[in-house]
């Protein structure tokens, strides 16, 4: 599995966990993963993962903290990660 990430200013990576010059509210770990993967989150963040046809696979607010995510129901491929916080992040 592989993840994409978008930023608001449309910058895109395929790399995690997301780096930039400012704090980012969502970041993730191992990329590529085969069994799981690490979510972490600075502030409560809505998380969006959609498959590259856009169809919506998660759609969950994340509290602060560390969250696990087994893959075990995602098909092989790449997937789209988006995080939605009240600071627009």
């Amino acid at each position: 599995y592989k993840i994409m990430a978008y930023y608001t200013s449309g910058k895109s990576t395929v790399h995690g966990p997301i780096s930039s010059n400012t704090e980012t509210t969502l970041t993730w770990y191992p990329n590529p993963a085969s069994n799981e993967i690490v979510i972490k989150t600075i502030e409560p963040t809505t998380m969006t993962i959609t498959d590259m046809k856009g169809n919506i696979i998660i759609n969950t607010l994340l509290e602060t903290g560390e969250h696990l995510l087994p893959l075990d129901g995602f098909i092989s491929g790449m997937y789209i990660v988006t995080g939605q916080s009240n600071n627009g992040v």
